[in-house]
């Protein structure tokens, strides 16, 4: 049973995989006789495999949620949907900052919007007011630009989205099981991860 394909995989099982773990050996020849073994297309293919595979090593460090609201004219409900993004659970270690993209309301959204630092002091804002009212796509554009952290989550000012939904969706990727998770409420619960 000699050659390439026959080999022996050695991986360090007391941590996390990764590749700097992995080595191949062939059976018919002694470990480390020649550095072809170590990069032969066998031992590519695996380390390609571990890479991108269910034994990976973790790879999303979420520690900062970015929470994109686009708003125009919800002077009335802005203040009371923000207090239930600033309450809403969040998996452990990640905080969040919350992006607001006033996109020229014609009400007192403005003004409900430039309140909320001192209304929730322990939490990070940034809000832009836009000259003009060019919808809510390009409102979103701006507010990802702005964006700094690990993963965006999009929140419709009408509260339309409940936040308190986020653990839900963010617990894939702070698993590091989706690299990008969408809710639906049309749906219901969800059924698989792709």
């Amino acid at each position: 049973m000699g050659g390439l394909g026959f080999g022996a995989l050695l991986m360090n099982v007391m941590t996390e995989p990764s590749t700097a773990d992995l080595t191949f050996e062939p059976e018919d020849s002694p470990a480390g006789d020649s550095p072809a073994a170590a990069a032969s297309p066998v031992s590519q293919k695996l380390e390609k495999a571990f890479a991108d595979g269910p034994l990976r090593p973790k790879t999303a460090r979420l520690t900062k949620v970015s929470i994109v609201i686009p708003v125009y004219n919800e002077e009335l409900t802005v203040q009371m949907l923000v207090e239930l993004v600033v309450k809403a659970a969040l998996p452990p270690g990640v905080t969040r900052e919350i992006i607001c993209v006033n996109d020229c309301s014609k009400d007192k959204t403005a003004e409900r919007l430039d309140q909320l630092p001192a209304l929730f002091p322990e939490t990070e804002f940034k809000i832009v007011h836009k000259p003009v009212n060019q919808g809510k796509g390009a409102a979103l554009r701006d507010g990802f630009k702005l964006a700094g952290g690990d993963v965006i989550l999009i929140q419709d000012a009408d509260l339309e989205y409940d936040p308190q939904d986020y653990l839900k969706l963010l617990q894939p990727i702070y698993d590091d099981k989706a690299d990008v998770v969408f809710g639906s409420r049309f749906i219901g619960e969800p059924h698989r991860v792709l």
